[in-house]
């Protein structure tokens, strides 16, 4: 049942992920217009689109999202924030530190092609091996 693309009784972290896009999405556009409560409503839409098509994360997902995204100009209140909502999960508080190391400054580009290689080679091992069990 989960090797579909829609699955009634879960969904994936993409669809959470593009909630919360959409959301960031409707406050931008509508606090461009002053309109609070247009962007209230993109805002709650997009909590009950994830409450009902069950995402990864629920509710909760598209709120943390759209916080980081409102303390984005202050990085120390969004790590405050950020590790406050993130007390039930307290390895997750722990990527906090590599972001606030980095500096805006692009890294070494001869491993950016390791990384990119990395990633989706490191999935398909996985996958290889789940299904050789």
């Amino acid at each position: 049942a989960f090797n579909t693309w829609f699955y009634p009784w879960y969904q994936n972290v993409y669809i959470t992920l593009l909630l919360g896009l959409v959301a960031i999405g409707g406050i931008q556009k509508y606090g461009q217009e002053g309109s609070w409560w247009k962007q209230a409503a993109v805002f709650a839409g997009c909590c009950l689109s994830a409450l009902l098509l069950k995402c990864d994360y629920g509710v909760f997902g598209v709120f943390f999202i759209v916080l980081l995204y409102l303390l984005y100009d202050n990085p120390w209140q969004q790590t405050i924030f950020g590790s406050l909502c993130l007390l039930w999960e307290p390895g997750a508080i722990l990527a906090f530190v590599p972001i606030r190391m980095y500096n805006g400054t692009r890294g070494n580009k001869r491993w950016k092609w390791f990384f990119y290689v990395f990633y989706p080679a490191h999935l398909l091992v996985l996958t290889l091996i789940r299904a050789a069990m």
